[in-house]
C-alpha cells in the first residue's frame, strides 16, 4: 500500500517528538535545580553579610557574588573557584547598578 511508508514516517515522527520533550524535560528540571542552588547561596550569603555590617551597600553582591562563584567552582579546583567568584561578583555588581538605575 502507498499510504504505509508515511504511516512509518510519521510514528517515526511521533516517537522522536515524544524523546524530545522527555529529554527538554530532565534538562528542564536540572536547569531549574542549578537556579535554585545558585538562587539559595546567594540569597542566603548576600542577607547573613548584611546583617554582619550592618548596612546595605554595593559591596554585598560583590562579595554575596564572589562566595557563591567560590562555592559554585569549587569542584574545578583553584582556578574553577578563581573564574566562578570573579564571575558571580561582575554580575552581582551588573544587578546592583540594574536594580538602582530601576528603582531610581
Amino acid at each position: 500500500m502507498p499510504w504505509q511508508p508515511l504511516m512509518t514516517r510519521a510514528k517515526k515522527m511521533s516517537t522522536k517528538i515524544v524523546e524530545s520533550w522527555k529529554t527538554s524535560a530532565k534538562q528542564g528540571w536540572s536547569n531549574g535545580r542549578m537556579f535554585a542552588k545558585v538562587g539559595l547561596i546567594w540569597a542566603t550569603s548576600e542577607c547573613v553579610l548584611e546583617g554582619y555590617r550592618g548596612r546595605t551597600d554595593p559591596m554585598n553582591p560583590l562579595v554575596a557574588g564572589c562566595f557563591t562563584g567560590i562555592v559554585l567552582g569549587a569542584g574545578g579546583g583553584v582556578v574553577g573557584m578563581g573564574g566562578g567568584c570573579l564571575g558571580f561578583a561582575a554580575m552581582g555588581l551588573v544587578f546592583e547598578s540594574l536594580m538602582h538605575n530601576i528603582s531610581g
